[in-house]
């Protein structure tokens, strides 16, 4: 198998977008950027956000299910994807210029989407991940980015395929595969618990070979979501399926995977730190320049901070449900939005947290994952 053959217009706070464009109105001084957030009002309808992290105008686009993570475009600037949470079955390609839908379609029968996709370096094809519900294993579709329609797919290399990720080499994937067996007849009731495995599987885009595969120690900890720095290096954030917080591991949720001679490590943790964290972990988000990374825990209310280049835990703070983590426009901040409708921004010099900073959105509650451009 070959690749190559394969408006809804609101106020915040009072304040109009009143822009009809976006992205051509990012002045330069606009260093914050343009938030791309999944979220939901009080009447839990659900919408992509696209908001003006300096002024915080925004747009809302309303979804037809709740959304989860998005990719942009490599090459045209405008387009942006997001993809439905587990088990949902909506793919939208949305203009973030102008604030609406391009195009939306549903995954094919006896399958969902995991909420992440991936471009090729090219643009050219969509890397959606998927779960083959009936014969219970993950597939990794490779899709036409305009059109949205399915053109081939590869295996993921493991059950639960939740995120993926482009390597620096622009010629492989990683895939974190959750290990964790669901069907949409029982929600998201996890049907393997004794039988888990989750993986980081590396697959070579050209061909869809599996070039190497890893394993964490405690086969309970579900590995969900990634970032991949310049480096290659892997950051996952797990959750652990230990039935009883008694029996959850006590040594650390996170990992990062830097030499591919052996499995990932565990960044060690403080036992109290970890017990903290309610055996769940969210978003990973690497900073390049300070040798960073942010990690958030929403049902811990816990943000953690990692020297990366030490593998050691640099400060955490208490902050109620924190949910999407990225990088400012100017990579200055670390931007956090929670579940209540706060945006934080946090120094990525100093790990601090600028409370001049901190906004608060009425009305809306952000979820999972967020991108700024």
């Amino acid at each position: 198998m070959s690749i190559s053959r394969r408006s809804l217009l609101k106020t915040a706070i009072s304040i109009p977008f009143l822009s009809s464009s976006l992205l051509a109105c990012q002045a330069k001084s606009d260093s914050l950027g343009l938030m791309l957030a999944a979220c939901a009002d009080q009447t839990d309808q659900n919408y992509i956000a696209l908001l003006r992290l300096e002024t915080l105008e925004y747009k809302l686009i309303p979804l037809t299910e709740r959304g989860h993570a998005f990719a942009c475009h490599p090459h045209i600037l405008n387009q942006a994807i997001i993809v439905a949470r587990r088990p949902g079955r909506s793919l939208t390609l949305v203009d973030i210029d102008v604030g609406k839908v391009i195009t939306r379609i549903s995954s094919k029968p006896n399958r969902h989407f995991y909420g992440h996709c991936s471009y090729s370096p090219d643009g050219q094809y969509l890397l959606t991940t998927e779960n083959d519900y009936e014969n219970g294993y993950g597939v990794v579709s490779i899709r036409d980015s305009q059109n949205l329609v399915m053109i081939d797919e590869i295996p993921s290399f493991g059950i639960g395929p939740h995120d993926l990720q482009l390597m620096p080499d622009h010629e492989t994937i990683v895939v974190a595969n959750g290990g964790i067996l669901t069907h949409p007849d029982t929600g998201r009731r996890k049907l393997n618990l004794n039988e888990m495995k989750p993986s980081l599987a590396y697959i070579d885009l050209a061909d869809g070979g599996l070039i190497d595969q890893y394993y964490l120690a405690d086969p309970k900890l579900s590995i969900r979501h990634i970032d991949v720095n310049h480096l290659g290096d892997v950051g996952i954030a797990t959750q652990d399926q230990a039935e009883y917080q008694s029996d959850a591991n006590q040594t650390s949720l996170i990992a990062i995977h830097k030499n591919k001679d052996r499995q990932p490590d565990l960044i060690p943790l403080p036992k109290e730190i970890t017990l903290t964290l309610n055996q769940y972990t969210a978003d990973f988000c690497f900073e390049p320049n300070h040798d960073t990374a942010l990690v958030s825990s929403p049902r811990g209310n816990r943000i953690l901070i990692f020297d990366t280049k030490n593998q050691t835990l640099k400060e955490y703070y208490h902050v109620n449900q924190p949910s999407a983590v990225a990088l400012s426009r100017d990579k200055n901040y670390y931007v956090v939005s929670t579940a209540n409708g706060e945006i934080i921004f946090i120094d990525t010099k100093t790990s601090t947290i600028k409370t001049e900073m901190i906004q608060f959105i009425d009305g809306l509650r952000w979820d999972n994952h967020m991108t700024v451009v």
